[in-house]
């Protein structure tokens, strides 16, 4: 249901998207429970549904519990690095996250590059980020020419760019 969620927003099909994400939410909540990892991204995504289609008032009631949940699933599963960085990464690139906790999403991106030890170019990335949105320039620039050393050929000129608007002392768009 997820990915047909994907596919019909990506032809236009909002509306049909948005209802259908509704029920995936409801199902993952019925069936794994309120804070499995899976119900919080169905949360997420419904979000940014709601965001989309113009109820914001939906979107940010739902991203309230998001962060709420947030922390609480961070503090269970610390040595999962892509569920550390996928909710710090939501966390500085949403539209919907106003204002942002970059304190919460430093410590969860720091948090995915501890469980994998600093070897993940994603997570090196997200961190970067989180450190360039709070003012820490020098130590956003160390993280990204990590990630650009170990990040796969085909993805290195979008990594290299981050760094070099990150060198300029520009935000890059996510």
């Amino acid at each position: 249901m997820h990915n047909l969620t994907i596919s019909y927003y990506h032809v236009g099909r909002k509306d049909e998207a948005l209802k259908l994400r509704e029920e995936v939410l409801a199902l993952r909540r019925k069936v794994l429970g309120p804070e499995h990892s899976d119900t919080l991204w169905a949360m997420t995504n419904l979000a940014d549904s709601y965001g989309a289609a113009g109820r914001k008032d939906e979107a940010f009631k739902l991203r309230e519990q998001v962060l709420m949940l947030t922390e609480k699933m961070s503090n269970v599963h610390q040595d999962n690095a892509m569920l550390q960085n996928g909710l710090a990464w939501d966390i500085v690139t949403s539209e919907e996250i106003e204002p942002r906790d970059l304190n919460v999403a430093e410590k969860l991106a720091t948090r995915a590059n501890e469980a994998s030890e600093d070897k993940d170019a994603n997570c090196l990335d997200t961190l970067a980020l989180v450190l360039f949105m709070q003012g820490k320039k020098e130590a956003a620039i160390k993280r990204q020419e990590q990630a650009v050393s170990m990040v796969e050929d085909k993805r290195k000129p979008e990594f290299q760019k981050t760094l070099d608007s990150y060198r300029q002392g520009i935000l890059p768009k996510p």
